[in-house]
């Protein structure tokens, strides 16, 4: 990975966008198939959200708190089940990091491609967990990571909109495994030595109705 001296910011190459794009293409229309016949379902639903992504873990220490949206379809199976594929975007901001006198800084994101359960819990269905997992595709400075497997375990709640929607607050956190590769590195300077990449998402979202 190259990384960027803060003095030399102008000179960064781009990373190949071209590849990064097919490679979220096609495990897109996977999940999204594979979610679309899982099981037979009473109702389809459709969503966005959007929030904070907060680091934890080492991996704080080199990006800071950014952004994520993501877009989901799915269907109810019986009263409390949902059934969902989704998309995103999850980017950090970058933040100097000083090794031995030098600065350096480095930013990039993860477009999460994944398949998720969940359960809705009590008599109003307003309060769920779940989990998701599925690809994550790294961008930016992260992108010699390949594309990697993770899960989202997550909890939220629903305040019922007129007209069948809802808003959805929602917190989820992302587990994803590195294993053994450690590519944000420059020379013997190791900025991030984990075999897990951790972070939280808060969030605001709005779904439609059953």
């Amino acid at each position: 990975m190259e990384w960027t001296s803060l003095s030399d910011c102008s000179e960064t190459q781009p990373f190949p966008r071209e590849a990064t794009m097919k490679r979220i293409a096609l495990i897109a229309a996977v999940v999204l198939m594979a979610t679309s016949i899982a099981a037979p379902v009473r109702a389809q639903v459709f969503g966005v959200s959007a929030g904070a992504a907060v680091p934890t873990g080492d991996i704080g220490d080199i990006v800071d708190t950014g952004f994520a949206i993501n877009g989901f379809f799915g269907g109810w199976v019986g009263e409390s089940f949902l059934i969902k594929g989704d998309v995103g975007y999850h980017g950090f901001t970058s933040k100097t990091v000083t090794i031995a006198g030098e600065e350096f800084e480095a930013e990039g994101g993860l477009v999460p491609i994944r398949g998720g359960f969940y359960k809705y819990w009590g008599q109003s269905k307003r309060f769920y967990t779940g989990t998701s997992l599925g690809a994550y595709v790294p961008t930016g400075d992260f992108e010699e990571l390949d594309t990697k497997f993770g899960l989202g375990p997550r909890v939220g709640y629903l305040f019922p909109l007129g007209g069948g929607g809802a808003i959805d607050l929602m917190f989820e956190y992302h587990t994803v495994f590195v294993g053994d590769e450690n590519p944000l590195t420059d020379g013997d300077r190791v900025f991030y030595d984990d075999d897990k990449l951790n972070y939280l998402i808060i969030g605001l979202g709005y779904q439609t109705g059953r």
